[in-house]
C-alpha cells in the first residue's frame, strides 16, 4: 500500500498528482510498538518468552490448570493471548495479564516440573528460568508502563471525533517530551565510553572477572541507574525515533493546516490552501475574504464552533471556495480503524448458520451492527408498534 515506487499510493499519485496519501495514524503508532518490541534486544527477549508462554498454555488441559490455580489463589481470571502485529493492543494486554497472574503461572510451572508427567517439562523449565530472572521482571514493569501510555495514544487516534490536526499535536507532544512515556527521572547520559567484553570471549565461560562485568560496581552506580541506562533509555529512544520517522514533519504540517482550516484560520491553513488552490481553481484573496466573513457569521452564533456549525453556515452559493476546500478536508481520514472493524463485524453477522442470508438483509444487519452507537438509542417499542399496524398482521381468535 505505502510503496514509494510500486505501491497503491504511488500508482494513484501517478494519475492524480495532488492526491494525498494519509497512512492510518493508529496503524503507524502500532508499527512503532512492533518495531520497539522486535528490534530492542531486551524487549525482544521478553516478548519471545511471553510468546512461548502462550504456546505452552494453549493446550486446554494446561490452560485449565492455570485457571484453577488463579481461582485457588483468589486472583482475577486472566488469559494469555497470542502475540500479533495486527492486533494493536495485544502487546499491552499480555504484559498486564502476565503481571496479574504471575504467581499462578509460577506455581503451575513448578508443579509440572516436579510431577514430570508431561513431555514438555524441558520447555516449562526454560520458561520458568526466564520468568524468574530479575532483568525479566524489571523489563516487564517498564514495558507495561510504556505500553499503557502508547495504548492511550492509539485509542485517541481511533476516536471518531479525532481530527488530523489534533492527532498531529498529540504526536508532536510525544516526540518532543521524552518523559511523557514513563515516570522515571530523566538524567543526562554518561558520555564515558562503555567497556565491553572482548568478542573472542563471547562463546566461552569466563571464570575470571573482567572490567566490563563489574563496571556497575566500579562506577558506584545504583541498580536504578543501570536499568535506566540499559533498558529505559533504549526503549525510549526506539519509540521516539520511530515516531519521528513514521510521522514526518511534512505529513504533520498538512494535517495541522487542515485542522486550522476547519477553524477558519487563514494564516494557519495556507499549507492546505496552497496545495489545492490550482487543482480546485481557487483564488487566495477570495477564500481569505470568505473565511473572514464566515468566521464573523459563526462567531455571532457560537464562539466555539464545530464541524456541525460549519455545515450549517457554509453554503455553496455564498461561500463557493470554502465549500470546495471543506469537501476535500472532510475526505482526509485520521485512521482506518472504523473500516477495519466493519470487516470484523461481517464475520460475526454471517456465521455458518446464516449462510443462506441474502445480500440486502446482510447489508442492513451490518449497518445496524456497525452503527450501534446510533441504533442503541432506538426505541424498540415504537418499531414494534409501527410493525403491528401492517396489513400482514393477523388477529388470532
Amino acid at each position: 500500500m505505502a510503496g514509494k515506487f510500486n505501491g497503491v499510493q504511488a500508482k494513484i499519485q501517478n494519475k492524480y498528482s495532488c492526491a494525498v496519501y494519509t497512512h492510518c495514524m493508529a496503524h503507524r503508532v502500532n508499527l512503532v510498538v512492533v518495531d520497539m518490541c522486535k528490534f530492542v534486544k531486551e524487549t525482544k527477549c521478553l516478548f519471545n518468552t511471553l510468546d512461548s508462554l502462550y504456546v505452552h498454555f494453549s493446550y486446554p488441559t494446561k490452560n485449565q490448570r492455570l485457571i484453577d490455580m488463579q481461582k485457588k489463589l483468589g486472583l482475577k481470571i486472566k488469559t494469555i493471548g497470542r502475540m500479533s502485529d495486527t492486533r494493536w493492543n495485544c502487546w499491552y494486554k499480555n504484559c498486564d495479564a502476565i503481571l496479574d497472574c504471575y504467581q499462578a503461572i509460577i506455581h503451575v510451572l513448578q508443579e509440572e516440573i516436579e510431577n514430570e508427567n508431561d513431555k514438555d517439562v524441558n520447555e516449562a523449565i526454560g520458561i520458568l528460568t526466564n520468568l524468574q530472572k530479575g532483568s525479566f521482571i524489571v523489563n516487564l514493569f517498564v514495558i507495561r508502563q510504556v505500553l499503557s501510555t502508547i495504548n492511550i495514544l492509539s485509542n485517541m487516534m481511533q476516536d471518531k471525533n479525532a481530527t488530523l490536526g489534533k492527532s498531529s499535536v498529540i504526536i508532536k507532544k510525544f516526540t518532543d517530551d521524552n518523559n511523557i512515556l514513563i515516570d522515571i527521572p530523566h538524567q543526562a547520559r554518561d558520555s564515558k565510553r562503555k567497556r565491553r567484553e572482548p568478542n573472542n570471549l563471547n562463546d566461552f565461560i569466563v571464570t575470571t572477572t573482567t572490567s566490563a562485568i563489574y563496571e556497575l560496581i566500579e562506577s558506584n552506580k545504583s541498580v536504578e541507574d543501570y536499568y535506566r541506562t540499559n533498558i529505559y533509555f533504549k526503549i525510549l529512544d526506539s519509540i521516539i525515533e520511530n515516531l519521528k520517522r513514521r510521522f514526518s514533519p511534512e505529513s504533520l504540517s498538512l494535517a495541522i493546516s487542515v485542522d486550522k482550516f476547519m477553524q477558519l484560520n487563514y494564516e494557519g491553513s495556507l499549507v492546505f490552501i496552497n496545495y489545492y488552490k490550482d487543482l480546485l481553481d481557487i483564488n487566495k484573496l477570495n477564500i481569505k475574504s470568505e473565511m473572514t466573513v464566515a468566521r464573523n457569521c459563526i462567531n455571532k452564533i457560537n464562539n466555539d464552533f464545530n464541524i456541525d456549525d460549519l455545515k450549517i453556515t457554509i453554503k455553496k452559493e455564498i461561500f463557493p471556495n470554502i465549500y470546495k476546500m471543506l469537501q476535500v478536508a472532510l475526505t482526509l481520514p485520521v485512521s482506518s480503524a472504523t473500516c477495519e472493524r466493519s470487516f470484523s463485524a461481517m464475520r460475526r453477522i454471517k456465521t455458518l448458520v446464516r449462510t443462506s442470508m441474502h445480500q440486502e438483509r446482510f447489508t442492513n444487519l451490518s449497518i445496524l451492527h456497525i452503527e450501534k452507537d446510533v441504533t442503541k438509542n432506538i426505541d424498540t417499542e415504537c418499531i414494534l408498534n409501527e410493525l403491528s399496524k401492517s396489513s400482514r398482521m393477523m388477529v388470532l381468535k
